[in-house]
């Protein structure tokens, strides 16, 4: 049997250097890291958010049994979730909301782990997601 002939070029060009394939590496590690950091930041946000909206839904019945019963209603965040709060932007202490029988309310932004999370409209009582 015959052998084939073989150039020395041949033999050097077969693979991949050391260098390419680290840089390969070094890339997909990267890559690998932050799709790793993006959805490990998900489980609190997904948290925050059903909080958040937990909240809402307690100032909404908060706001219907006051003008439901013709009487004000107060809510205290807190009671809510431990990490909610509504704090007076004067004092600095916690309060509480209060829902007067007309809709109104005493207004105000709700925190959530220090960071505001829902504004409550003092004059209609409704709330919208805080800036």
């Amino acid at each position: 049997m015959a052998r084939m002939p073989t150039s020395r070029w041949a033999s050097k060009q077969a693979g991949f250097t050391l260098m390419e394939m680290l840089v390969v590496l070094v890339i997909l590690g990267l890559a690998a890291a932050l799709i790793a950091g993006r959805l490990a930041g998900r489980p609190g946000r997904i948290d925050r958010e059903r909080t958040v909206t937990a909240l809402q839904a307690r100032i909404a019945a908060a706001r219907r049994d006051a003008m439901r019963s013709g009487a004000a209603v107060r809510l205290v965040p807190a009671e809510v979730d431990a990490a909610a709060a509504l704090t007076d932007p004067v004092f600095g202490r916690e309060m509480a909301l209060v829902f007067h029988p007309d809709g109104s309310s005493n207004g105000g932004t709700v925190l959530l782990a220090g960071r505001p999370a829902l504004s409550v409209d003092w004059l209609s009582g409704a709330t919208a997601d805080a800036p």
